[in-house]
């Protein structure tokens, strides 16, 4: 298990501290976090730590039949200051049992990457740090099953 997940799981048990009492954190953890008894919108927060790197914490939004039976909504957003932000949006939509189409975006601002240089010739000491900034659009379209052909 990563820090990153860690550190979300030490940090979710200690914000339900009723819930440990009871022995079903798992139930009183799902619970806390989504909105309908199907479980199928929540907002959960997110911590991110990287050693070396800027740390986030942000909110990630899923929502399942959303708007119509087999829409999927998900949405991340998080920071740590102005110069570190990102925030990613996804709308899913399954027909039947056959395709699923998606579409998705995302902007991420990072001020903390590391460079070494171009080539097999860089190094440690060369290290530098630099910003990015990446915006990013894509679309899917899944077929979901194996097409049966029937040749004759």
């Amino acid at each position: 298990m990563g820090l990153s997940r860690r550190v979300a799981l030490v940090v979710l048990v200690c914000l339900l501290p009723g819930a440990r009492a009871g022995g079903d954190e798992p139930e009183a953890i799902f619970d806390f976090f989504t909105f309908d008894a199907e479980r199928k919108v929540g907002l959960i927060p997110t911590f991110l730590i990287e050693f070396g790197f800027v740390p986030s914490v942000g909110l990630y939004f899923f929502a399942d039949d959303a708007f119509a039976q087999g829409n999927a909504i998900r949405a991340h957003a998080g920071f740590w200051g102005p110069s570190w932000i990102g925030f990613g949006l996804t709308d899913r939509y399954t027909f039947g049992s056959a395709a699923q189409l998606a579409v998705s975006g995302s902007f991420q601002r990072r001020p903390d990457l590391l460079f070494y240089g171009i080539g097999p010739d860089s190094r440690d000491d060369l290290r530098s740090r630099c910003a990015d900034d990446r915006s990013q659009a894509t679309d899917a379209l899944t077929h979901l099953r194996p097409l049966a052909i029937a040749m004759q």
